[in-house]
């Protein structure tokens, strides 16, 4: 397959897995949720699209060579995780929204987007040794200990996958340096399980929801039914009933359950196939641009950070996972996280490679 057959793929799994999104949105939302309409859903979601592709079309002719730029992804990543460590809202147990009157903007989402740039910047034009791997690790420590503050368990996890897959990229003999990390990492996961009791409820409704079944456990219990409900084809579009109260966060990181229910087993892989779609173009445009360090690993980056994504909110919706709080990306409705989505998609897409 040939870079513009591999394009062209690309482009169709995302201006697809958006308009699956929309649908879905639309259906989950169809009779109102929090004082809106599902139109008015709708509308928000698709502006986030519109405003992330906006900016990363505005963005993909910086000449990333230039050291302060580059550095500007550095500052980005570090400071946005902390803004709602200081002046967000807490919600859902978690502090990672800034409420800004029309929308609840949630930075880390942008934190995550920016040192993925930054990583695959600093590494594709850096020397390949201590001082370069001591540089990304200290930035890492700072991104990580931002959302140990943020509690956000998930984005912990994605960081730690990221960092280790683009040092393994470039490692050469500075392999000490950077598993210093690690078990600071690992460190914080187990602190931000055992400090926070409701992350001991949800990993005991993991084992065993039936335990709590109108606690704990109600969430994934519903899920499943609803998963179980569709059968192989599903309900019909907007003829699921969990959507309507009984499962929680049915527009956003439960979406999947919902579609599940009403276009069944089959509408689950296609949202599936159409993101996997989407993250093995950029996987395999990394195998075409093995000669440009910094195009290879931003497109591997960018097809990790989505697959992940998919991977464990498809793990949370049928039972195998604690809850994340991790979207689905396009699918679920989550306006800070779908236009960060959309601006990695779209710069990593559409840079102009040297």
């Amino acid at each position: 397959m040939n870079i513009r057959t591999n394009n062209t793929i690309i482009l169709i799994c995302y201006l697809t897995l958006v308009a699956y999104g929309l649908i879905m949105i639309g259906s989950a939302t169809s009779l109102g949720k929090d004082n809106l309409t599902g139109a008015q859903y709708i509308l928000k979601q698709l502006i986030g699209v519109i405003f992330g592709s906006f900016f990363a079309y505005l963005l993909q002719g910086i000449r990333f060579s230039n050291r302060i730029t580059n550095l500007l992804f550095c500052f980005l990543s570090v400071v946005l995780v902390f803004l709602p460590v200081l002046f967000g809202r807490e919600i859902g147990g978690a502090r990672r929204w800034i409420d800004l009157g029309f929308i609840n903007f949630q930075p880390g989402e942008f934190s995550k987007v920016s040192y993925i740039i930054f990583l695959s910047f600093y590494y594709g034009i850096a020397r390949v040794g201590g001082k370069a791997h001591l540089l990304s690790s200290l930035v890492t420590f700072f991104v990580l200990i931002g959302f140990y503050l943020q509690k956000d368990l998930g984005s912990i996890f994605i960081t730690l996958c990221i960092y280790f897959v683009s040092i393994l990229l470039v490692i050469k003999n500075s392999l000490k340096i950077s598993l210093i990390f690690f078990p600071i990492g690992v460190t914080l996961l187990v602190i931000s399980i055992i400090s926070e009791p409701y992350r001991w409820q949800r990993i005991k409704s993991f084992l065993n929801p039936e335990a709590d079944p109108l606690g704990s456990g109600y969430q994934v219990i519903q899920s499943l039914d609803a998963l179980r409900s569709g059968g192989l084809t599903g309900k019909g579009l907007g003829r699921g009933d969990k959507k309507l109260g009984t499962l929680p966060a049915a527009h956003t990181d439960f979406i999947l359950a919902v579609t599940g229910e009403e276009l069944g087993f089959l509408g689950c892989i296609l949202a599936l196939m159409l993101l996997f779609g989407l993250s093995f173009g950029f996987l395999l445009r990394s195998l075409y641009f093995i000669q440009l360090r910094t195009a290879s690993i931003l497109n591997l980056l960018t097809a990790l950070y989505l697959g992940l994504h998919g991977i464990l909110n498809t793990l949370v919706v049928v039972g195998y996972l604690p809850t994340k709080g991790l979207p689905f990306p396009f699918l679920s409705y989550a306006g800070s996280s779908s236009m960060a989505f959309s601006f990695l998609v779209v710069f990593t897409f559409l840079y102009k490679w040297q």
